[in-house]
């Protein structure tokens, strides 16, 4: 009960939800979420990635020994590729301001019109929740903006993937990233 996986927590889609930046958060690992939390897509096999990077300065003593060392950086991404074609996934990848959309029609489905330039997409709040079993798991980014180095294939022999890579900023008590996890054992009386 105490080795658990990172799976996504959906019936369908919508492990990965994001909202404005502002909206109230969750601060535990199964609170329901605000409605301005929109549900994302379906995620490639490669499932989410955290990666935590800490640059420092080392301080060095006469003897050559490092004695302390001191944050020069600290830096939090989160990343992930939707592998499902529709408005908030090409959204996340492109930014709101980048995706035109038109309703289909009776002699064609929804188009979907993306132009890139140099602006970034907005930052947002997300929320990846996972589950294995009754143990849950429940990620939650502040501020998340989405500064990937788009490299997308389109091949016969795979899906088109909309890459997100999220650099994850401190909210208001310096927090970038919060981990809720619940192993999902009950107290029995």
């Amino acid at each position: 009960t105490k080795v658990i996986i990172g799976a996504p927590n959906q019936k369908t889609t919508g492990a990965i939800k994001c909202g404005p930046v502002g909206t109230e958060l969750p601060t535990d690992s199964s609170t329901a979420l605000d409605a301005a939390f929109l549900d994302g897509g379906y995620v490639s096999d490669s499932g989410v990635e955290f990666d935590g990077k800490f640059s420092t300065n080392d301080i060095v003593d006469w003897n050559g020994d490092t004695v302390r060392s001191l944050v020069k950086s600290a830096e939090c991404s989160v990343s992930w590729d939707s592998i499902q074609m529709d408005e908030r996934d090409i959204k996340n990848t492109f930014g709101d301001d980048h995706v035109t959309v038109t309703a289909a029609t009776t002699t064609k489905g929804t188009e979907y019109a993306v132009h890139v330039d140099s602006k970034l997409p907005a930052a947002r709040s997300w929320v990846i929740d996972m589950a294995d079993g009754s143990a849950i798991a429940r990620i939650v980014i502040p501020n998340g903006q989405n500064i990937p180095d788009i490299k997308m294939s389109f091949k016969s022999s795979d899906v088109i993937k909309f890459p997100v890579a999220l650099t994850c900023y401190p909210d208001s008590a310096g927090n970038k990233v919060y981990f809720y996890l619940n192993d999902g054992t009950i107290k029995t009386a």
